[in-house]
Formats: structure tokens, sequence, C-alpha cells
């Protein structure tokens, strides 16, 4: 059963659907795992929702900051943005169920060999840590906490690309590593005080693109913005990707 992990969506669902296409996709028999940000900024983000739901079973996700700004803005806790696109998802006559059905979704996901998470680890953790708090998280957010705002762990899953000299988690930078000031370390540079023994699986980063290292492969192309949506099969060990649909941008 191939099991494939997908980058950023944000709501492009024509370009979803083209992915899906190019690897064949079959439900019950593939897996999609999603780095979280399936919704938000694409034209379609409640389809890609209807879809994901419509095959549960062969789909699985972890929470990314997008999910939690809906979240959040629901609860009255945040304002929509100019380039947000998750009315349709508010609106809609069952948006409870919607949002029901992203409060399932976890901050991080453990496999033999791999860690999907949305943006990243923080250096201190191990893996049972991660698991850990992705569950305390998960907790809180059922109980209608904006873990964005309160909690540095929700950040370190779903916000953070760079690190300060002092440690602390620098949101400002989303530029790719070679054009980015030189005293901010990308986050999975900095030293590990514990180490995972899983390869992290990670979206978020739309200017780092889509790399593939030894410790880490990132899986954010941009599609949002014009660019490409990528898929990473675990047991081929391949990528693959397709370029945006221009029906999905904005």
């Amino acid at each position: 059963m191939p099991t494939y992990v997908l980058g950023d969506v944000q709501g492009c669902f024509l370009s979803l659907q083209k992915l899906l296409r190019k690897i064949h996709f079959t439900p019950g028999s593939d897996h999609l795992i999603f780095c979280g940000d399936t919704i938000n900024r694409g034209t379609g983000s409640l389809e890609v929702l209807q879809f994901m739901k419509k095959h549960d079973d062969s789909v699985s996700s972890v929470l990314g900051n997008h999910e939690l700004h809906l979240l959040a803005t629901n609860n009255g806790e945040r304002q929509l943005k100019p380039l947000d696109t998750i009315e349709t998802i508010l609106n809609h006559p069952k948006s409870k169920k919607w949002l029901g059905y992203i409060k399932t979704w976890p901050f991080a996901i453990e496999l033999k060999k791999h860690l999907v998470v949305h943006a990243s680890i923080a250096p201190h953790w191990d893996i049972a840590e991660a698991m850990d708090l992705s569950q305390r998280l998960s907790k809180k957010i059922n109980k209608g906490k904006n873990v964005l705002a309160t909690s540095k762990a929700a950040q370190w899953f779903t916000l953070a690309r760079y690190v300060e000299e002092d440690g602390s988690m620098n949101f400002q930078t989303k530029s790719a590593p070679e054009d980015a000031p030189s005293h901010l370390l990308p986050w999975y540079k900095v030293k590990r005080q514990k180490e995972l023994q899983r390869q992290i699986l990670f979206g978020h980063w739309a200017s780092l693109g889509h790399r593939e290292k030894k410790r880490w492969i990132s899986l954010d192309s941009g599609c949002v913005w014009g660019g490409r949506l990528t898929a990473w099969c675990i047991e081929e060990q391949q990528s693959y990707s397709v370029a945006a649909v221009k029906e999905d941008l904005r």
C-alpha cells in the first residue's frame, strides 16, 4: 500500500486532483498524509476538506497554521485576512462538521522511519516528547484554546522556520536559507539535544521548496503561489509534482 506525503495544498483543489491523477491514487489501497495547511488562500478550501472526509480511511493530516487560524477565527479570537478563503467553511451550513473534523487532526504523525509535521520539530524534543505534546495540544484545541497564540510547542510544530542566536524562533523571515540574514539558522540545522531517529517530512516553507536531505524532506513547493504541488512516496523513495492549476489561484 503506497503512502504519499503531500506538501501544502492550501485550497488548491484542482491542483490536488491533478496530482492524484498523476500518482494514480486508489482509495482503499493508497494512503495520503497531508503536511497541514490543506486550506486557505486557494479557491477550493471547502472542496479539499470534502475530498479528505470522503476518503477518510485513506487520508491523514497534521495541523498547520492555516487550520489553527480557521479554528481561532471561528472562535472570534482572530480576524479574517484579505487573502483568506476560508469563508466557505465558516459560512457552510455544516461548518461545525468541518471544524470538528479538523480538530481530530494531530500535530505530528509518527511512522516507522519518518515523522510528519507541518513546520518543524524543536531541537530539545525526542519522538516521545513530540508525540506527547501533540496529544496535549489536541486536548487544548478541543477545549477551544487558541494554541497558536499561547503555546510555544504549537509554534514549533506549525510556524517555525528560523532560529535566532539565542534559540528563540524567528517568525518574520520567510526567505530561502540562501537569502536569509546570516545570524539566522534554519530549524533543521540547529544542533539537536535529542536525536529523533526519524526522517522529518514537513511543509510550510514555500521559499525553501522541495528538497530531499538525509534527515529531512521539505514538501511545500508553493502551489498556491503559482508553483507546484508535491507528493513524496515513502515506499518508492520518489517524489511526484504537478504545476499549479491557475483556476486554483485568487
